[in-house]
């Protein structure tokens, strides 16, 4: 009688949690659609005129004006220049230089002065560097090689 009612007790929790997948994925699909029909039609101005969305030029609630003429008062003038070089994006790495003045980043070894025999370091790894610093200050760069189990030196 318990394995009876411990199976049909285990059921109802199995059509529990579907009901409720099934409800979810139905609460979805109705946000979904009442997002796209807020959404108002593009409206076209003239023959060669631009297109645009009505919300960008109609009034805002509780700010008296539109979406356009605040982005003119309070961003633009705080948007500035672009950086002359694009963003790189870099990973860090604590390190420990091994007895063979090297360290170990991603499968590939790289060589370190051999001041720092046994001292944690930091690797800045880049898609094409690797820059190896102590304390802050870097003691070594050398371009990423693919090649696992390899050297990479200064010599």
């Amino acid at each position: 009688m318990l394995d009876w009612s411990y199976g049909l007790l285990s059921t109802f929790r199995i059509v529990d949690s579907t009901l409720m997948a099934i409800a979810t994925l139905g609460m979805l699909a109705v946000m979904c659609i009442s997002t796209a029909r807020r959404r108002r039609p593009i409206r076209h101005e003239g023959v060669h005129g631009t297109a645009r969305f009505q919300t960008e030029l109609e009034i805002r609630r509780g700010w008296g004006t539109s979406r356009r003429a605040l982005f003119e008062q309070l961003d633009q003038p705080a948007l500035g220049s672009l950086p002359p070089l694009p963003y790189e994006f870099a990973e860090w790495k604590r390190c420990r230089v091994g007895l063979d003045y090297h360290v170990e980043i991603a499968k590939h070894y790289y060589s370190v002065p051999h001041q720092l025999l046994r001292q944690e370091v930091e690797a800045r790894i880049t898609a094409a560097t690797i820059e190896i610093f102590h304390r802050g200050k870097r003691v070594a760069s050398h371009r990423r090689s693919l090649r696992p189990r390899a050297m990479t030196g200064s010599w």
